[in-house]
């Protein structure tokens, strides 16, 4: 297998060993549910297969699992539960003539840390080979990171992280594991939307179809940094740098925090550009997602989170060629390497200086400047293609079946 993708960190041997039979990995993640890891597995899924990969699913018991968008080919059983002591025991059970067991870990899905290294622990000792994609990472040093990490590297056989900053961090913790950087995969090959019917489900009245529209859309929460958003866009609109005819569009599911909604909904009220921006909360399932991306003119990307992370929508905005601008905060690191407009933002997630409404503002304004971004967003989606990050793990997958025993 040829793989020149610079992000490929395991030593090549110049050797291809073909397996006997297709490898036997089961995935456990959630799967099927309105939740971000579930979307990366689905999408992952898809090209895995594509590699000779004997792929199954263990998903957490939870209402909601296994609900959405399945494969046939693609088995899935519920069989643990996030604050579970027998994780275990469960997996075990679940992976008899299982040759590797990949876990898609967020601290939010496994939450009792000692269950889970007794996971790996137990697995191990049955002859199963471990491997552990971390979407969130805090910094080696810092109290959350230091033992987690050590306790990771020495129960796992392989760990994947998606950015530099991630695999700088986890390649100082104690412990034997190689720590592989894989980026984020991008989808290909996505079919467009269309447009009217973005705007339509997100009920934008009509009379302001012909204008230009910028897009916050994912999950509404005070993470997400929205309200800061807001009142950039809105200050953009009052110095008129943002055109009148531009609108602000935030759309996704609702924050479960009451008082939050009510607080976002006020301030934009509170802006007296009730027209221009408007707040849409609702879940958007997987087949309305091109309309919305091709409803957008660009995106806004903000948060208030210091982990080291991959964003996801970094790479959704790159699949549909929807240009953006992001605050310069690790989450974001892809949408550097994508060629976004970054932003600064202070320890408070306030904007360091116009930064934020500049970016916003050239957006909106400049056809010519959504083209030169859209250009470069584009072609670091077509280098992140989960076609190239599937053969990747792959890669990967043979390398540690190879190991010796941990």
């Amino acid at each position: 297998m040829t793989n020149s993708s610079p992000y490929r960190t395991l030593p090549a041997d110049g050797v291809e060993a073909a397996p006997s039979k297709p490898y036997r990995v089961a995935l456990v993640s959630t799967w099927g549910a309105e939740c971000g890891i579930a979307t990366y597995s689905e999408d992952l899924s898809t090209w895995l297969t594509d590699e000779g990969v004997r792929l199954s699913i263990l998903a957490p018991l939870e209402p909601g699992t296994c609900l959405g968008r399945t494969r046939a080919d693609v088995p899935a059983t519920v069989v643990w539960s996030r604050q579970g002591v027998d994780l275990g025991p469960a997996l075990l059970a679940a992976t008899e003539g299982v040759d590797i067991v990949h876990f898609q870990h967020e601290h939010g899905l496994f939450q009792n840390v000692a269950a889970l290294f007794q996971a790996l622990t137990d697995l191990r000792k049955a002859g199963r080979k471990t491997v552990v994609t971390l979407h969130t990472v805090h910094g080696y040093g810092d109290w959350q990171g230091t033992g987690f990490a050590d306790n990771l590297r020495k129960r796992a056989d392989c760990i994947i992280v998606h950015t530099p900053a991630c695999l700088a961090a986890v390649s100082l913790a104690q412990g034997t594991a190689p720590v592989v950087w894989v980026p984020h995969g991008t989808r290909v090959t996505v079919k467009p939307g269309v447009r009217e019917e973005g705007l339509k489900y997100m009920n934008i009245p009509e009379a302001a179809w012909s204008g230009c529209f910028g897009g916050a859309f994912g999950f509404i929460n005070g993470g997400k940094n929205l309200l800061v958003t807001v009142q950039a866009f809105a200050d953009g609109l009052a110095r008129r740098l943002i055109p009148r005819s531009c609108g602000l569009i935030i759309c996704g599911r609702e924050a479960l925090e009451r008082d939050y909604m009510m607080s976002l909904q006020s301030l934009i009220n509170a802006t007296g550009f009730t027209g221009n921006i408007f707040l849409r909360p609702r879940f958007v399932p997987r087949d309305m997602v091109p309309h919305i991306m091709a409803a957008f003119d660009f995106g806004v990307l903000n948060t208030t989170s210091a982990v080291l992370s991959a964003s996801g929508q970094v790479h959704l905005h790159a699949a549909y060629g929807v240009p953006f601008a992001a605050a310069r905060r690790p989450i974001y690191d892809d949408a550097c390497a994508a060629g976004g407009l970054l932003f600064t933002l202070d320890a408070q997630s306030h904007p360091t200086d116009l930064g934020l409404i500049n970016a916003l503002a050239a957006l909106g304004s400049s056809e010519s400047v959504r083209r030169a971004v859209k250009a470069a967003v584009l072609a670091y989606g077509a280098r992140t293609g989960w076609n190239h990050v599937a053969k990747q793990h792959a890669e990967i997958y043979r390398r540690v079946l190879q190991s010796a025993p941990g």
